[in-house]
């Protein structure tokens, strides 16, 4: 499964970054476990658990589509949708209250890409079952 090899390759760095993100905040904070009512803290926090929350199932929705033979360009458009949407949604949290725009934006992508890539695997599944 080279594609989803390639976008899991990808997105991995982007998850390792807002990890670190989070990390470094609690350090600052001294916050174990938690916000501790830090609101930038709080940004942080959901930045990473958002990308962790989607992204996985992004990600599996992808390699199965794939391993059914799913035509290249609808796996690409359901990868890039997942990758850019994920990062816009990031850049959209900030501890200033974020930006709606990019964060309707980043979820329309990630929802696109769900869509997309669940109907390659229901048509792809069905192809194989009838």
């Amino acid at each position: 499964m080279p594609i989803t090899a390639f976008y899991a390759a990808i997105l991995a760095p982007i998850y390792i970054f807002l990890t670190m993100q989070t990390v470094a905040g609690r350090k600052v904070h001294k916050v174990p476990l938690g916000d501790g009512g830090h609101a930038d803290l709080q940004q942080r926090i959901r930045r990473h658990g958002n990308f962790a929350e989607y992204v996985p199932f992004g990600l599996v929705l992808l390699g199965l589509a794939e391993s059914l033979g799913t035509a290249l360009v609808l796996l690409h458009a359901g990868a890039l949708a997942l990758l850019v949407g994920r990062v816009l949604h990031a850049l959209a949290l900030t501890p200033q209250g974020g930006v709606l725009r990019l964060r309707v934006a980043g979820m329309a992508l990630t929802m696109f890409s769900f869509g997309t890539l669940a109907l390659a695997n229901l048509y792809g599944a069905l192809g194989k079952l009838l």
